[in-house]
């Protein structure tokens, strides 16, 4: 797949759930993916979140400046945001990515090498692997 296209289907997974999805990270600093995970469980998805917010958080501890501090704090308001409406668990040794839709009934799936963050999905040399309902 092409890494100009991992963000527009991880949203287009994510818009797409009628059911439930399942969305795992190291970190998730995405607005967008925080705001439409949000917006699905509003719609009546169940949200399953596994992070590594542990790890992540006690980051902040030790990083002072820069685009860590903030992905830190983007992530910090992203667990406090999407635990008003989704299941969210931690994980301190999670690094896992991926993100699966209605894993019962019209799954579809991606895991991805970036943390669910528009930056990687973007702009890095991430990648993303569809994944076929079987493997679901």
């Amino acid at each position: 797949m092409l890494k100009q296209n991992l963000l527009k289907k991880t949203r287009a997974i994510i818009a797409s759930a009628q059911e439930m999805l399942i969305v795992t990270s190291f970190l998730i600093t995405s607005r967008t993916i925080r705001n439409e995970l949000v917006a699905a469980a509003n719609r009546g998805v169940r949200i399953y979140v596994l992070t590594a917010a542990e790890t992540a958080l006690k980051l902040n501890q030790w990083v002072t400046l820069g685009p860590e501090k903030d992905r830190v704090r983007l992530h910090e308001q992203s667990l406090v945001e999407l635990s008003k409406s989704c299941l969210v668990r931690s994980d301190p040794n999670w690094h896992a990515k991926y993100v699966i839709r209605d894993p019962h009934s019209q799954a579809e799936g991606i895991i991805l090498s970036a943390n669910i963050n528009e930056e990687s999905l973007i702009k890095s040399p991430e990648l993303g692997i569809l994944l076929e309902p079987t493997e679901i």
